[in-house]
């Protein structure tokens, strides 16, 4: 990751100024955009973008928690983003 650039420096809209949710709006807008691209290059040369998880639930015991599921960390990305954040 030390050779990548921020992902708002290669947005134009995205300056100094831009209020933080609007900054926020155009960042998620352009990961959508790049997500089929990008998933289709990862599968095309090999790397599997599936992982399996189990979602948590402090509040059951582990016979009540819920089967395991496959994600796509692409595809599943603000699925994954809003279940990391208890949203």
């Amino acid at each position: 990751m030390e050779y990548t650039t921020p992902i708002e420096k290669d947005i134009p809209d995205v300056t100094p100024t831009t209020d933080p949710f609007h900054r926020m709006m155009l960042m998620e807008r352009e990961i959508n955009r790049l997500a089929v691209p990008v998933h289709h290059m990862l599968n095309q040369v090999g790397i599997c973008t599936a992982l399996v998880g189990t979602p948590r639930d402090p509040l059951t015991t582990a016979e009540e928690q819920k089967p395991s599921r496959t994600y796509d960390i692409i595809g599943d990305y603000f699925h994954l983003q809003s279940m990391e954040t208890g949203q």
